[in-house]
């Protein structure tokens, strides 16, 4: 079995641009994209505010990434109100032995962690005993962090972080380097944590 978590890119960033209207019109709009992409037997649900989650049963993590890319490019000819397409970032993980529900579900969101820091709009998988993502799972956090202690500071570090991404990749930076510029934008005020 495959898990793959999606995220709706920037959900912050639209409610505050243009409205939780449009921000729940966005949810509503992947939410019935979804089973629409999944198979008979794949279990779809929302998870929390943002996140749907996907059981894929009979399914590795090669093959759940290829079928989360197919959502990914459905969702680019999607327009909602003022969005003239929608982005989401997809972490997937696959069952291995002796993995716990909670691992497996644990693996995925590191792996969407990363997919966000990558800059979003990708279905991230990383082989079992990677731990590439624990830098991204890391900074991750510590955004989280900031946006529960200061909900403002945390969406306003959102937002510098998707300003300095564009600006890196205007000024030609490497994928790399955007994804550290990013990183930093987004901890620039971790301090008031």
């Amino acid at each position: 079995i495959a898990v793959g978590v999606i995220d709706v890119d920037a959900f912050r960033a639209i409610n505050s641009r243009h409205g939780r209207d449009v921000g729940d019109r966005v949810l509503q709009a992947v939410g019935h994209l979804l089973p629409s992409v999944a198979r008979s037997s794949d279990f779809v649900t929302r998870s929390s505010a943002d996140e749907f989650m996907v059981a894929l049963p009979g399914v590795g993590a090669a093959a759940a990434a290829e079928a989360f890319e197919r959502l990914l490019l459905e969702l680019e000819t999607q327009r909602v109100g003022p969005l003239d397409c929608l982005s989401v970032s997809v972490g997937v993980a696959e069952y291995t032995r002796p993995m716990t529900a909670d691992q497996l579900l644990a693996a995925a969101a590191n792996h969407l962690h990363s997919a966000r820091l990558n800059g979003g709009g990708r279905a991230e998988v990383r082989s079992a005993g990677s731990d590439s993502s624990l830098p991204a799972a890391t900074v991750a956090g510590l955004a989280e962090a900031l946006l529960e202690r200061d909900r403002y500071t945390g969406e306003h570090s959102e937002i510098v972080a998707e300003l300095a991404a564009q600006v890196a990749r205007a000024l030609g930076l490497g994928a790399g380097e955007v994804e550290r510029v990013r990183a930093a934008a987004h901890l620039h005020d971790i301090g008031k944590v």
